[in-house]
């Protein structure tokens, strides 16, 4: 799997869950990834509830997603 790189446009904190929208540094595409802060069992279980297919899961164990919010124009920017 290829690593995601976002340049942050807006961070949006609703308490359970949160946006975050930007562009896609590899493609240019703009992309938003979205935080739900519920436990997978009962995510899983409502989406099964929808009658949709079952989505595709990927093993991440030992994976750490890091997201660094910082001033604008830091120095660690890239």
């Amino acid at each position: 799997m290829d690593t995601i790189r976002i340049r942050l446009k807006r961070v949006a904190d609703f308490g359970r869950i949160v946006c975050m929208s930007g562009v896609e540094l590899g493609t240019g595409q703009p992309m938003t990834v979205t935080i739900e802060r519920r436990a997978s069992a009962t995510l899983l279980d409502a989406w099964a509830e929808t009658g949709l297919a079952p989505p595709v899961m990927f093993d991440a164990e030992h994976r750490v997603l890091t997201v660094e919010l910082g001033e604008e124009g830091a120095a660690n920017d890239a």
